[in-house]
């Protein structure tokens, strides 16, 4: 079962724009959907990072999704490759895109990780927050781009509607990043 990793900076758990909630409350697919999904939030440590993580780091084949200039690009418009690796499990950096940065830059654990930098024509939805990046789309978008394009389209068309009902919440303001 693959795994997703949200590790998350600890100024995004009690925001209230924070997406990566929405993949800890949506259920887990139990149809035949590709493979089932498990995904687990750990609050970014910089100076003591998760010793299970380490460990899973280490024993299997983790992809940050991050986009450095390293980064295999991965055009999620188009059919997976049948030479793209599969990996154990995901990593995403559940953050602002500066915190991220500084997160990724302070964890030297996660610089020698093999880094997927998700590309698709699909723009940002997000309202609940103004985006600096092009093709920079909120936690929960990016698992939708990724999870449809790895054959998870059950779990990723029920994250979508969940995410869809919260960016259209009544009272909805920007919020600067």
């Amino acid at each position: 079962m693959p795994e997703l990793v949200l590790l998350t900076h600890s100024t995004e758990l009690p925001r209230p724009t924070n997406t990566g909630r929405l993949l800890l409350e949506a259920p887990q697919s139990t149809t035949q959907d590709h493979a089932d999904w498990s995904v687990r939030q750990l609050c970014w440590q910089r100076k003591a990072p998760d010793p299970l993580l380490l460990q899973h780091l280490a024993a299997s084949d983790y992809v940050l999704l991050y986009p450095a200039a390293t980064a295999q690009q991965i055009d999620v418009d188009c059919p997976v490759s049948t030479d793209l690796p599969k990996p154990a499990g995901f990593i995403l950096l559940d953050a602002t895109w500066q915190q991220a940065q500084k997160m990724y830059n302070q964890s030297p654990y996660l610089h020698d990780l093999p880094k997927w930098q998700i590309q698709s024509a699909t723009p940002s939805r997000y309202l609940l927050r103004r985006n600096q990046r092009q093709q920079g789309w909120c936690t929960a978008e990016l698992v939708v781009l990724l999870w449809r394009h790895l054959g998870a389209v059950v779990q990723a068309a029920t994250l979508d509607a969940r995410f869809s009902a919260f960016n259209q919440r009544q009272g909805a303001v920007v919020a600067p990043d």
